[in-house]
């Protein structure tokens, strides 16, 4: 049986079709609100699956063409189940991509000493990045890694020795960027050569001091001939077990452009983690997509391909980083930002627009993505791309990288140095008198949003210009936890907000860590209203948070300043400064006595789990307490 539409849908669709025919934004946007809170609720079939589908995806694009961006992101956001359900791949694509870039977000960290990112990867440092640039560049006396570019099958020639000879003698890593130059076409050849590959290997033996990364054929997903994934993996695997089993100062890179060509999935090319160290991510952002102004019709593809106003380096990443980041280290194996467009259609000279994207490249990757841990600028001059990245060439830009070496996360140098500190999320974040705060806000058209950083509701600081770095006073506030909340305006708007729980140690902090503990319970992370505190190297934490997440029943006795906890036929005892605890009438002694912080009474953690029968674990790498039970 045909599906019979409501009867009052008829009139709305007519308008609904009259505006989209007049291209009335408007009017798009206020029919196609009624039709399609008119079939929200109907039974999912194709009909109704084309008309939310079609619509949404409309409407998306009047909220767009309008500067709503968020709505647009809503609309794109609502659409995909749609496009999904009725196979439309394409605009479902399109869908993802806009409905990232336009919804407003934003993200607060603060500094930690503490390794937030390790998988223990061939060369990868504990914490910090590597930074550097090209080999045929002047190599700046912070820099710790050098790019070095070969292809395959030619000679391995004096430039090459001489790069690795400069970093040995200077203690900076070098990324081995083994190109296949005839790209899939030399699959093949590759797969068959008998004759560089052991060159390649004998070279790489006799400097076995230098941290090397040995990337292999990079960006097959962007490729203009087109490369089988089962060969280029064959071809990969080849090179990468050879290397493995004759050096030990070599990692293998996978490295994939950013964002894949149409009908390419960069997923069909890896090769297994057995087989790849670290993954690494061409990151270019370009004002002009292809050197080119883009009708409105087309416009997708700038979002698609991330270019313009969709050109955020940390969004650059996030496909790479969400399907390989947790469990390889990341590299930027090569990028930059454009400062100037030369093409058949385009010739502009942007170089705020390229200083501002470098700005977020280097402030926020690292701070968003811990596991990025090199970072290689292109700072060549290729005649024939649209595109021009070389610092070399542009004396502002070239600054802005200078001053860019400096910031603190980076490792300067040197291989083996270390940064002065990294970052982590506030959430849970412990800090004494005050906290230093960083954010990362994502505002689609705008690279200078303000943030206004807020404690228990009242305003503490704010900042317009990255990395929102604000340190705020938190001596007026009572140890505990506190509500801190990031609040964005752009253009006189609220665009997003975001809260954390942080926890100040005030006077009365014991700690003696500016780290907060986290504590995981049964595989799920709890939270504390006052923070747990380390004291004579035990972990102490408040009895009711550990029993009642355990199953326990918690009363509490003022008279005596005892905590009484019950779970099935056990009762429990624990007396405010006694070593004593009673379980079941039997008294059991441990050798740190029962303490009270803000009206909380606290216990060794080890001490109150075990009683109740539970296995506790320290990560100390996570500085996390570990309960099962």
């Amino acid at each position: 049986y045909a599906y019979d539409y409501p009867c009052s849908f008829w009139k709305i669709n007519n308008a609904y079709e009259a505006a989209e025919e007049s291209g009335n934004y408007s009017d798009i946007i206020n029919y196609g609100t009624q039709v399609v809170n008119l079939i929200r609720n109907e039974p999912l079939n194709e009909q109704t699956a084309d008309v939310m589908g079609s619509r949404l995806y409309v409407m998306g694009n009047a909220y767009e063409q309008l500067g709503e961006y968020d709505m647009a992101a809503d609309c794109f956001e609502e659409y995909i189940q749609y496009g999904e359900y009725r196979g439309w791949d394409d605009g479902v694509k399109i869908a993802k991509a806009k409905a990232l870039q336009f919804t407003s977000t934003v993200d607060v960290y603060t500094e930690t000493s503490e390794t937030q990112k390790y998988y223990g990867a061939i060369n990868e440092p504990e914490k910090g990045t590597l930074i550097g640039q090209t080999s045929d560049s002047e190599t700046k006396n912070e820099e710790s890694m050098i790019l070095l570019y070969q292809e395959y099958g030619q000679s391995l020639n004096s430039h090459v020795t001489a790069v690795l000879d400069k970093a040995q003698k200077s203690g900076r890593a070098v990324e081995f960027a083994l190109n296949f130059p005839y790209e899939g076409a030399q699959l093949d050849d590759i797969i068959n050569d008998t004759s560089f590959l052991p060159k390649l290997v004998n070279l790489l033996q006799s400097y076995n001091s230098v941290p090397v990364y040995l990337r292999i054929g990079a960006e097959m997903n962007i490729w203009t001939s087109y490369a089988e994934p089962e060969k280029y993996k064959q071809a990969f695997r080849k090179i990468a077990d050879e290397v493995h089993y004759n050096t030990f100062n070599v990692a293998i890179v996978w490295s994939v452009g950013h964002t894949s060509s149409w009908n390419i999935n960069m997923d069909d090319y890896y090769p297994g983690d057995e087989y790849v160290d670290w993954v690494g991510i061409s990151a270019y952002c370009n004002k002009y997509f292809e050197g080119k102004v883009w009708d409105v019709e087309n416009s997708f593809n700038e979002v698609y391909f991330k270019s313009g106003d969709s050109a955020d380096p940390v969004l650059l990443i996030k496909e790479v980083a969400d399907k390989y980041g947790d469990r390889k280290p990341l590299m930027f194996s090569e990028g930059g930002v454009a400062h100037l467009t030369s093409s058949d259609s385009v010739y502009e000279e942007h170089t705020q627009w390229a200083i501002d994207k470098m700005e977020y490249m280097y402030n926020y990757v690292p701070m968003v993505y811990p596991q990025v841990k090199l970072m290689a600028y292109f700072n060549k001059y290729i005649s024939s791309e649209a595109n021009e990245y070389a610092l070399s060439r542009n004396a502002e830009l070239s600054a802005k990288y200078d001053e860019m070496l400096s910031l603190p996360h980076f490792i300067k140098s040197s291989y083996g140095a270390s940064p002065e500190y990294v970052y982590k999320s506030a959430e849970n974040a412990s800090a004494g008198d005050s906290i230093t705060l960083y954010a990362y806000p994502h505002i689609y058209g705008d690279v200078h949003p303000k943030v206004d950083y807020y404690i228990d509701g009242n305003w503490a600081a704010s900042s317009s210009s990255v990395p929102y770095k604000c340190v705020v006073n938190l001596s007026d506030y009572a140890a505990g936890a506190h509500e801190l909340k990031a609040v964005v305006e752009s253009g006189g708007k609220v665009m997003t907000e975001k809260s954390y729980t942080i926890y100040s140690g005030g006077s009365e902090n014991t700690s003696g860590s500016s780290d907060e503990i986290n504590i995981k319970i049964n595989g799920k992370y709890v939270s504390a209203d006052v923070a747990p505190f380390i004291e004579n190297d035990r972990t102490y934490v408040p009895v009711r948070l550990i029993s009642e997440n355990l199953g326990c029943d918690v009363t509490w006795e003022q008279d005596v300043q005892t905590a009484v906890l019950s779970r099935d036929d056990t009762n429990i005892r624990m007396t405010l400064g006694s070593g004593d605890i009673i379980v079941n009438g039997e008294t059991r002694h441990i050798d740190s006595e029962a303490k009270m912080k803000n009206d909380r009474l606290f216990l060794p953690i080890r001490a109150v789990s075990e009683i109740l029968g539970a296995d506790v674990d320290w990560d100390g790498s996570e500085r996390c307490v570990i309960v099962e039970g």
